[in-house]
Order: C-alpha cells, then sequence, then structure tokens
C-alpha cells in the first residue's frame, strides 16, 4: 500500500511538471532601445496579453550592425541574424546562446531553415560575386563544428524548403543548354534528386517563387518572350508539367504582371497582388484551376500594397494592406475566396503594416506606423483587441509557438 502511494504521488508530481509546460503562441519583434546612448538591438517575444517573454537577443549589437533578415526556427529555440559589419550569420538561443556561425567578405543571401530539424540554409557571395547555396545542419553542442555542405547548380535562386518531403527546391541553370531549370535536392545538398525543364520561352522570376503547402507544387510568374503578357504557373514536381493559371483572365487583368502571391492552405485558391500599368497595384483571388478569378474592389482604396498575402488558417481569406485614397492612411484588409473585401482596422488612422497571422488562427498582428505600436485583431470576435508599446523600432512581427 505505502508503495502504491508512492507511486501516485510521483506520477501526479510528473503530471503536474509536464502540464506546468506550456506550448505558448507570441510576437517575435525586433526592437531598437537606446542603452547608454547606444542604439541596440533586441529580439524579443510579445504574448498576445501584451506581456514581454523570453529574449533571444537583448541589447547585443549596435543596431546598424544588425539586418532585418532573421530568420526563425520552427521549434522557437533559436534563430539565426545577419551582422552587417562585418558580415557574419550568427546563431541566437532562447536560453542565452551565441555562436557566429558563418562569415563573407561579400554577404549574404536568404536564410531558411528545414521545418523542425535543426538544419539551414543560406547564400553567400564570393569574392566574383558568384552565388553559392550552403546547408548547414546545427549540432546540439554550440562548441562543436556544424556539418556545411555546397549545394550544385550554377547560379542557384529562389530556395524552396519542402520539410514533408525532405527536400530542397531551387532554380539554376543547365549545364547542357544554360536554360533555366528546376531542381531539388536533399536537405543536406548531398543528393540532387530532380531536374525539372521550366516552360519554353518564358523567363521566370526566381525571386518570388513559393511552393504549395504540400511540397508538390511550385508558383512563379514568367514573362512569355520575355516581355508581355505574364503568366501565373504552377509547376507540377512529380509529373514535370507546368501551366498558367491566368491565361484566360487577361481581358479581366489587363496589362501588368503578378507581384506576390500564396497558396491557400488546402492549395483550392491563390491570392495574388498585381502591378497594373498604371502603377498601381491589384488584389485578386485565383481558384487553382485557374476557372474562377475574383477582384477586391473598393472606392476607398487608392491601391494595395506589394505585400505577399497572408492567409487565414481557415482558408476561408486573406489579408493585404491598402493605401486609402486622399489619405495619408493605409489598412489591412481581409478578402475572402467568394470576393468580398473587408477593413479590418477602419478608423485607427496611420499606416498598417507587417500583417501575420498566429498559428491557431485567433489572431492577426501589425504595426501602426505612426506610433511604432504592435496592434492585435481578434479573428474570431472580428474586432482590434489592444495596441502594445515597447519603445523602439518594430521590423515585421512573426509568430512563434515556444516553450514556457
Amino acid at each position: 500500500m505505502k508503495t502504491f502511494i508512492t507511486v501516485v504521488i510521483v506520477n501526479l508530481f510528473m503530471l503536474i511538471a509536464i502540464s506546468s509546460v506550456c506550448r505558448c503562441e507570441g510576437i517575435a519583434v525586433v526592437v531598437d532601445r537606446d542603452r547608454e546612448g547606444e542604439r541596440m538591438t533586441s529580439v524579443c517575444i510579445v504574448t498576445p496579453e501584451g506581456e514581454e517573454g523570453p529574449c533571444f537577443m537583448k541589447d547585443i549589437f549596435p543596431s546598424e550592425y544588425v539586418w532585418e533578415g532573421i530568420s526563425y526556427h520552427q521549434s522557437g529555440k533559436f534563430l539565426i541574424a545577419e551582422k552587417q559589419s562585418p558580415k557574419e550569420l550568427w546563431m541566437f538561443t532562447i536560453d542565452g546562446g551565441q555562436k557566429m556561425i558563418a562569415a563573407s567578405e561579400n554577404g549574404f543571401g536568404a536564410v531558411a531553415f528545414a521545418g523542425s530539424e535543426p538544419v539551414v540554409f543560406y547564400y553567400i557571395l564570393d569574392a566574383d560575386y558568384k552565388l553559392h547555396l550552403y546547408s548547414m545542419r546545427i549540432p546540439d553542442d554550440l562548441d562543436a563544428e556544424p556539418e556545411i555542405s555546397e549545394c550544385p547548380g550554377n547560379f542557384p535562386e529562389g530556395l524552396m524548403v519542402d520539410t514533408k518531403n525532405r527536400r530542397i527546391l531551387y532554380f539554376t541553370l543547365s549545364e547542357q543548354t544554360s536554360a533555366q531549370i528546376l531542381v531539388s535536392c536533399d536537405l543536406e545538398c548531398k543528393n540532387q534528386t530532380a531536374e525539372i525543364a521550366l516552360p519554353k520561352d518564358v523567363t521566370v522570376n526566381t525571386n518570388s517563387a513559393v511552393l504549395s503547402p504540400d511540397g508538390n507544387l511550385v508558383m512563379y510568374h514568367g514573362f512569355y518572350g520575355g516581355n508581355l503578357p505574364v503568366g501565373l504557373f504552377l509547376t507540377d514536381i512529380a509529373a514535370k508539367e507546368s501551366r498558367d493559371v491566368i491565361i484566360n483572365h487577361r481581358a479581366a487583368l489587363g496589362e501588368g504582371q503578378p507581384d506576390r502571391y500564396s497558396f491557400s492552405p488546402d492549395m483550392t485558391n491563390i491570392a495574388f497582388t498585381f502591378f497594373g500599368k498604371d502603377g498601381n497595384y491589384e488584389f485578386y483571388m485565383v481558384s487553382s484551376d485557374g476557372k474562377t478569378l475574383h477582384k477586391a474592389q473598393s472606392d476607398e482604396i487608392e491601391t494595395f500594397r506589394s505585400t505577399t498575402p497572408k492567409w487565414h488558417p481557415s482558408g476561408k481569406w486573406a489579408t493585404v494592406a491598402a493605401v486609402l485614397k486622399n489619405r495619408d492612411e493605409s489598412d489591412v484588409y481581409s478578402f475572402s475566396t467568394e470576393g468580398e473585401l473587408k477593413n479590418l482596422t477602419s478608423g485607427q488612422g496611420g499606416h498598417k503594416w507587417g500583417q501575420a497571422i498566429s498559428p491557431s488562427g485567433r489572431y492577426l498582428a501589425y504595426i501602426s506606423g505612426d506610433n511604432q505600436a504592435l496592434m492585435l485583431f481578434d479573428c474570431e470576435n472580428m474586432k482590434g483587441v489592444g495596441a502594445f508599446q515597447v519603445p523602439g523600432y518594430y521590423a515585421y512581427p512573426v509568430w512563434i509557438a515556444y516553450d514556457q
């Protein structure tokens, strides 16, 4: 009986210990603050209640040394930041650890993580300004040397990480024809697993390419004959086939080109901004099969902003920011797959930017540019819930799930 009671008590304490660990949602923000007369950079988490949570880096570097190119690992345990002078990549952990992991005389390109795995990809410009892509596996022990591999390809661009299939995809030039091709490699860049030809006579813009949530489709825009018109293409990786999803909507779209775009979570719809011939940006929703097209329209909007649309996890609507007519203001809107446009921030005044939706779908975070406040919108009750003031400058907010 005594043994039984002891086991019950031990299990109860274990249950309490486990339940006390919260997988919390917070907003990671970059803040510059004055410390002893010098602007220092911090990256901290703000909770939906407006409280400051743990910090990856706090008053670490003079602000002019760190770029905004900060990437967060899915685990919420560490991030990679680029130091501008000298040009270095640094890793910061949520428990205060830090380490310089790479250096380059001419700087770095985009940085991306491989989902939950401790693998990071980054570009380096060599002395001849030729672009190289590297894969780095981050060791558990920060003092240990990381495993680094160079990814194959001539001028690799447009990196996309497919965590579900444990591979990366990017554009490069064919060694045989010098034409643009799409290639895939394993996460360690040791084995090239596929080489896919792109549509003939189409010049692809690789900088805006995105991968579908299931990792099976790549979306990008390209110029027919290197000029207008411009198509929005989906390439099926397995079938090695490509199609233009806006080819049947030329008359509705008019002259111009797709700018930023993203898949809905269920991949049935695509939201995209479109740069028109009048110099303004429009906003559209097209079905993935190319059959239906909805245009976001409002008499109060001058132009939409050139930002990547952010989808609500339900897949029913996406967000976009727009500049208002005859006013030095902008608002955040939702646009549904049925074509309904809704102003989410009406009446607040000033400019809003950097919208980001929490993984749970509960909150929309954005920055109010006039007073540099971090704003929250409740997506369940469709109303604003708070403005959080933290001294300094915010970069785009990023939602992070972390343990506490």
